[in-house]
């Protein structure tokens, strides 16, 4: 398992283990996640709507006591919608010794 630095290169067979902020997703969407905001099925469908995906049916309620499952389903939605987008793939070079945010555009 290669530590996850930027400088520290990969060497294969290796792990690279990255961090992701789902919170940028819901900005960059317009809206704010605080206060359980993500619990509400129309905040919800409006974030999944914003990046080209379905949003979630009106008895949508996350499971457990955090908002992982939301954080996951807008982390998901946005990645897809980005995906062609090779500058969210690949960090300049100063990023490379600075860090970089996985999936946000530099």
């Amino acid at each position: 398992v290669s530590p996850a630095r930027p400088v520290s290169p990969a060497r294969p067979p290796a792990m690279v283990l990255v961090e992701i902020f789902p919170s940028y997703y819901f900005h960059a969407a317009g809206l704010n996640p605080a206060r359980n905001a993500a619990a509400d099925p129309g905040f919800m469908t409006a974030a999944l709507n914003a990046w080209s995906s379905d949003g979630v049916g009106a008895d949508y309620a996350p499971r457990g006591s955090d908002v992982d499952e939301a954080d996951a389903m807008i982390s998901a939605a946005a990645l897809r919608h980005i995906a062609a987008t090779p500058g969210c793939w690949q960090a300049p070079q100063a990023a490379a010794m600075e860090g970089w945010i996985f999936g946000v555009p530099v």
